[in-house]
């Protein structure tokens, strides 16, 4: 029994940098999301995305002057990596953050052309169809709390040896009805989330079982992307005199989610940004003395 599409593991990036030593390290999770250009095209045939990277915000802020991405190509055994400068030739930046400061996801733009001149297919969630915006996750599907869902990445920096080998989590949606009222671009999950985890894609599990008056989840969809954990703190205290002398922190198990909506909100300000910087171009290349890597 398979409840997570093959290709939504593939979708999954692990994000880190190359620094000052030439070392690479492995701090984070994005993936891959495509945008569906043009007019619909007849069911069952392919149609064209324009191709994103998706991370959290303190992630992209995170990387040095080169960023390093490891993912899965659709047609070789083994992980490829690209690194990438974190800067236009232009000056401007490659990763655009949401305009809200309070919302932290991160978004770049990736060059079709240049993954297929290099023969690299890799997968990717597709707005439509694998991607439930705030709405649709409450008119449509009828997401509710206690719902099933998936959280992948990569905890710690276990990114794999022979392929990026995804992390999957399972947890339940926690809290989604104040979402659902207020129109926040946040929820809560029940799922551990560790250092790494963040920008990771959190999936709905599909349900063969629903009570009366709630809907079945028939399929898998990208429902957000996870950008940390709720800590829970506690203090011990000397005796003599009474007072606090250390804090423990510890993860509580409750992890924070934006929604897609702000996934797509992210990509519209960056096309946005790239429209003042002189055009929509792709704006990731490989640094032309890298060429991509395979194990």
């Amino acid at each position: 029994m398979g409840l997570l599409p093959p290709l939504f593991l593939d979708a999954v990036v692990a994000v880190g940098e190359i620094n000052a030593e030439g070392k690479k390290a492995f701090f984070g999770t994005g993936f891959y999301y495509g945008l569906r250009t043009g007019d619909p095209v007849p069911e069952g045939q392919p149609g064209k995305y324009q191709l994103f990277l998706i991370t959290n915000r303190h992630v992209a802020e995170r990387i040095g002057d080169t960023a390093l991405i490891r993912f899965n190509s659709l047609d070789r055994e083994s992980w490829v990596e690209f690194p990438i400068a974190t800067r236009a030739p232009t000056g401007w930046p490659v990763f655009v953050a949401h305009p809200d400061p309070e919302v932290d996801v991160a978004a770049t733009t990736l060059s079709t052309a240049m993954l297929e001149k290099n023969g690299l297919h890799p997968a990717f969630f597709q707005n439509d169809g694998q991607a439930a915006t705030l709405l649709e996750m409450k008119d449509v599907l009828g997401v509710s709390d206690g719902d099933g869902i998936y959280v992948l990445g990569f905890p710690l920096g276990l990114v794999g040896d022979t392929r990026n080998t995804v992390i999957v989590r399972g947890g339940v949606v926690a809290r989604l009805r104040d979402t659902y009222s207020s129109n926040s671009k946040t929820f809560l999950v029940d799922a551990n989330v560790f250092p790494g985890n963040s920008g990771g894609p959190v999936i709905l599990r599909p349900e063969g079982l629903a009570i009366p008056g709630t809907k079945h989840q028939l399929s898998s969809v990208l429902i957000g992307i996870v950008y940390g954990y709720v800590p829970y703190a506690e203090n011990a205290y000397s005796l003599n005199p009474l007072q606090p002398r250390i804090t423990f922190i510890e993860n509580s198990g409750l992890g924070w989610v934006h929604t897609v909506d702000a996934i797509n909100e992210t990509i519209a300000y960056l096309k946005d940004k790239q429209d003042e910087w002189g055009g929509r171009k792709p704006v990731v290349a490989v640094a032309p003395e890298d060429p991509p890597s395979t194990k």
